[in-house]
């Protein structure tokens, strides 16, 4: 199972650091910075245990600007 996660439904004026800051108030470790884009990003989590800890604690449960988030794993192209 992948530790990348994607974040879709997302505010236009989300930022990294929006991200970061979630994560970091429910103890979430992130691997590197998130790759934000205009309405989704991508998120590598440390492990997969924090990546299931993400799902379960943000899809469709938490709210950003105004937005409720949805997630899922996040696939490889060649692997769709």
């Amino acid at each position: 199972m992948s530790a990348r996660l994607y974040l879709g439904n997302l505010a236009s004026q989300t930022t990294v650091a929006d991200l970061e800051t979630l994560f970091e108030q429910h103890s979430l470790p992130l691997r590197y910075s998130p790759l934000v884009r205009k309405g989704f990003a991508f998120v590598d989590c440390q492990d997969n245990e924090t990546a299931l800890r993400a799902l379960h604690l943000f899809s469709g449960k938490v709210e950003l600007h105004g937005v409720i988030l949805c997630l899922e794993h996040s696939v490889q192209k060649r692997l769709r």
